[in-house]
């Protein structure tokens, strides 16, 4: 006889009422409402961005043209004014420069100098020993007034230098730090100017991925499962008696994945069936076949792929 399976558990998810219910619900909203709502703002949003993507860029372009030009002018000037004040501090400190600024700041008092001894020269010339001897003292006395005159202006001379120096140095570290400060902004404003397309269309993409998907999700929260039996009717799990000798009224109807095919009775059985004849299998599957203690051959249908099925009552 054929060995059949007993039955297999098959886990079946349920829904209650009220999970039906709530699913229905946020179907009909989703399908009324927000789809709809949803499929508007779409367009109104495709239809802004299409508008305004071609300004945006073009704006952003001028601005960034704008920023590379300011840029280039503020660097230039920039690099001039260093250059400029570098020279300026080059020539102020250079010993040419400084020894002529003495000599320009002594030539007047080296001229009345001159002009002093002159004239006491003069008022003295005529006078005996004693008038030279008073004129000597003159001259004597208006040499040391004019070379305390003259290392006054020269401290003067070198204090004006000192200054100067200070100054430029002064006026380039504010040039310098304005232009760098400038260029800066002007090379940010070209960042922000490249970045307005990204920006225009993040908030184009927001609208397109924006819609909260829990107001469409259904909640199977709480989905209970119930076991059922169901009966599996058709394959053999055990090796099921297919030796020609025990059956009748064979009747050959045909193959099935390359398996001759016969209806059947067993020997004095009513039921009729249809499958194989082991001593068919045996020829191509022998592994397929087994020998039980009487010598009756039966088949592993499992290993052939096929059922073996009762088909009614026979005749």
């Amino acid at each position: 006889m054929a060995s059949k399976s007993g039955g297999t558990s098959t886990s079946i998810p349920t829904l209650s009422p009220q999970q039906n219910a709530m699913i229905a619900a946020q179907t009909g909203l989703f399908t009324s409402q927000i789809a709809p709502s949803y499929a508007t703002a779409v367009q109104g949003a495709t239809n802004l961005y299409n508008q305004e993507a071609p300004g945006v860029t073009n704006a952003a372009q001028n601005l960034a043209g704008t920023a590379n030009q300011a840029q280039n002018v503020l660097g230039s000037t920039g690099e001039s004014a260093l250059t400029s004040g570098v020279n300026a501090l080059q020539n102020i400190a250079s010993p040419a420069y400084q020894q002529a600024e003495m000599q320009a700041a002594l030539a007047p008092g080296e001229a009345q100098y001159a002009q002093n001894i002159a004239q006491q020269q003069a008022q003295f010339g005529g006078a005996n020993q004693l008038g030279s001897a008073r004129s000597a003292l003159a001259q004597q006395q208006t040499a040391g007034a004019t070379q305390a005159a003259q290392q006054q202006a020269a401290a003067q001379v070198l204090n004006n230098i000192a200054q100067q120096q200070a100054g430029a140095g002064q006026n380039l570290a504010a040039l310098g730090q304005t232009g760098l400060s400038q260029a800066q902004t002007a090379a940010g404003q070209q960042l922000t100017a490249s970045m307005a397309p990204q920006a225009l269309y993040n908030q184009y993409a927001g609208v397109l991925f924006g819609t909260p998907s829990t107001s469409y999700n259904p909640n199977f929260a709480g989905t209970q499962a119930q076991t059922t039996t169901t009966q599996n009717a058709g394959i053999n799990l055990l090796p099921s008696l297919s030796d020609i000798r025990a059956k009748e009224e064979i009747v050959y109807v045909g193959e099935t994945n390359g398996h001759k095919i016969y209806e059947f009775n067993y020997l004095g059985k009513p039921e009729r069936f249809r499958g194989v004849m082991a001593q068919d299998v045996q020829k191509y599957m022998p592994e397929a076949i087994h020998v039980r203690k009487d010598g009756m051959l039966t088949v592993d249908y499992n290993m052939l792929g096929i059922e073996m099925i009762q088909i009614g009552q026979g005749r």
